[in-house]
């Protein structure tokens, strides 16, 4: 599950994952935030631990800074993943 998270994030779409898929790897990394959302330090976290090409922190951070969170800095990910797997 982690992996297609991580190309989600890393804008290596692979067509072998479906968006309910890519979804429920986010939502491993919910933790205590609201149903849909992940915090933008999980998504850090997660990119920079998990996965076989985990990313350095300023690479990471690169990437996370062309998301928007909403002010609580959360990110609706079943509305990103919705815009990243779209065709």
């Amino acid at each position: 599950m982690v992996a297609e998270f991580v190309t989600v994030m890393s804008r290596k779409v692979s067509t072998s994952y479906t968006p309910s898929q890519v979804k429920a790897a986010f939502k491993v990394f919910e933790r205590d935030c609201p149903s849909g959302f992940v915090s933008m330090a999980a998504l850090e976290q997660a990119l920079t631990t998990y996965g076989s090409e985990t990313l350095s922190v300023s690479d990471a951070q690169e990437l996370l800074s062309q998301i928007e969170p909403d002010e609580n800095g959360m990110v609706n990910y079943i509305e990103f993943v919705n815009m990243m797997t779209s065709s």
